[in-house]
């Protein structure tokens, strides 16, 4: 439910430029909508309604001996590598900044992860242009017993300690299940 609320308020945000009317009265009713179903959804045991998202980061552009960064908003080329293991790329996608992109006169570009290596050419016209602005959504996590959506940081939850899946608190009390100990936890230390 929560989800359907915020596309909407998100709609209207994209639409809409900060300084008219309906993106303010948008904000506070978002505002009153957070502070109205959260208490509903704690009693219902669900974490909240919040909308959680990541920023972008600055990125590394993979020209000039990799010293540029492609900052937030900025425009940039990217190539992603279908296969980690192929032309001897190791990473995902390779990224350039307009300006390195532009200042290769070549129909190709040449790239490398490691210095003993021998560079991989790959062709411009597979490169995409994108705007580094893209927000990521914190990931949202059912409960394998009674299937609540949480969000992974309100649950703490990882699938590398917990690979079973989650099975949120009120499932743990109500069935009497207990969890796999996390044996990755921080030492608690007394100070004097």
């Amino acid at each position: 439910f929560w989800d359907d609320a915020w596309l909407t308020f998100n709609n209207v945000w994209l639409s809409n430029e900060k300084t008219t009317p309906i993106y303010g009265i948008c904000s506070k009713l978002a505002e009153l909508f957070v502070e109205s179903i959260d208490p509903v959804l704690e009693a219902l045991d669900y974490c909240c309604s919040c909308q959680y998202v990541y920023l972008p980061q600055a990125l590394l552009c993979y020209g000039k001996k990799q010293c540029c960064q492609i900052l937030v908003n900025d425009n940039y080329y990217y190539y992603n590598n279908p296969e980690s293991s192929r032309f001897n790329l190791s990473n995902d996608q390779y990224t350039f900044c307009v300006q390195c992109f532009n200042s290769i006169k070549s129909d190709s570009i040449f790239v490398r992860d490691d210095p003993t290596q021998t560079l991989v050419q790959i062709p411009k016209s597979l490169f995409l242009s994108a705007k580094n602005d893209i927000e990521q959504p914190e990931t949202i996590i059912d409960c394998i017993v009674c299937t609540r959506r949480w969000h992974q940081v309100c649950t703490l939850h990882l699938d590398q300690i917990w690979p079973e899946g989650f099975i949120c608190n009120t499932c743990i009390q109500q069935y009497n299940i207990t969890r796999k100990e996390n044996h990755y936890q921080s030492m608690i230390y007394h100070y004097n």
